[in-house]
């Protein structure tokens, strides 16, 4: 958590060392392309240009990313590397996203086929 301020975010790295930097950058390289615009324009030796530093701006990105295929494979560098989250407020925010726009999905199918609805029996009747 921030001294100051209300976010906080998870931290769960692999120790130094478990996955050597070689492997890194071989885990990441098929995904570098998804990282934000910003992160691919640093300087080379930049400290965000390290492996585990594009991973996360990648991961915290994933929101962004359109195709399903490629959020699975940061997710599959993700969980072998790991690293921090984004805040709780962030996470917060897409989840309620989600919702709204599974609700207007789900709206929109039942209009369509209103008699294929079948809630059950009521418990109340």
């Amino acid at each position: 958590m921030k001294v100051y301020g209300d976010d906080f975010n998870f931290f769960i790295p692999t120790p130094p060392g478990w996955i050597p930097d070689e492997k890194q950058v071989e885990m990441i390289k098929p995904i570098i392309h998804l990282a934000p615009e910003a992160y691919k324009r640093l300087p080379k030796d930049h400290w965000q240009k390290k492996p585990r530093a594009m991973l996360e701006a990648i991961f915290k990105n994933i929101d962004t990313i359109d195709a399903q295929a490629d959020r699975e494979k940061v997710w599959n560098a993700w969980k072998e590397i790991g690293g921090s989250v984004v805040s709780f407020h962030i996470l917060a925010g897409r989840l309620v996203k989600f919702l709204e726009e599974a609700s207007v999905t789900l709206m929109e199918e039942i209009q369509k086929n209103p008699q294929d609805i079948n809630l059950g029996k009521s418990p109340y009747t």
